[in-house]
């Protein structure tokens, strides 16, 4: 029996799929992982970048914290900093950020 066909065997009760190669990248919880790096599913940053621009409007017409604003970006770092995100990062806050000296532009309430 080749690897293949026993991979392809019923397990469970389900037929599995065949194995995939990992150079193509394999996609789990929200992130295609490569063997050597993962990338966060576009459809994962423009819901952020979404939502983020939501609570950006929100903190602005003070009907939500500073605290709660960064809350969820703070929440929402740590998540995208199991992968390769410094572009994305970098993309998404960049319109929040000073370029001078990386201050917040917006002041707190």
């Amino acid at each position: 029996r080749s690897l293949r066909g026993y991979a392809c065997q019923v397990v469970r009760g389900r037929v599995c799929q065949p194995p995939m190669s990992t150079h193509l990248g394999i996609p789990w919880l929200g992130w295609v992982v490569y063997p050597i790096h993962r990338l966060l599913k576009r459809r994962n940053a423009v819901k952020f970048t979404r939502r983020f621009a939501q609570l950006l409007d929100l903190y602005q017409d003070r009907q939500i914290t500073f605290a709660e604003l960064d809350a969820s970006v703070q929440g929402w770092i740590a998540h995208v900093d199991f992968g390769d995100t410094w572009g994305l990062r970098r993309h998404i806050f960049g319109s929040a950020v000073d370029p001078s000296g990386g201050a917040p532009r917006l002041q707190q309430a």
